[in-house]
């Protein structure tokens, strides 16, 4: 769980750079749904959203999902702005 926390923090961070300066909300697809995980990714955007004023919508995502709902994105224009998946 600890290296979970760090590495969604880190994304979350590392995002900034990546994200327009206008951007008032960033989008986080994630795998990792189990309720616990999802808590602690919750308190990760949170904290992210005090320091940078971005908020952060976490959706979780069934692994066997993703591929079918990035298509599905994908062709709509609406992929996430992050997407944490496993390798």
């Amino acid at each position: 769980m600890k290296h979970l926390t760090r590495l969604a923090a880190g994304v979350l961070l590392s995002t900034t750079m990546l994200v327009p300066a206008f951007a008032d909300e960033i989008t986080l697809w994630t795998m990792e749904e189990q309720p616990e995980r999802m808590a602690a990714q919750e308190r990760i955007a949170d904290a992210f959203e005090a320091a940078t004023g971005h908020t952060v919508k976490v959706v979780p995502v069934t692994e066997k999902d993703i591929a079918t709902r990035a298509t599905a994105a994908f062709a709509a224009g609406d992929l996430p702005d992050v997407l944490n998946h496993t390798v």
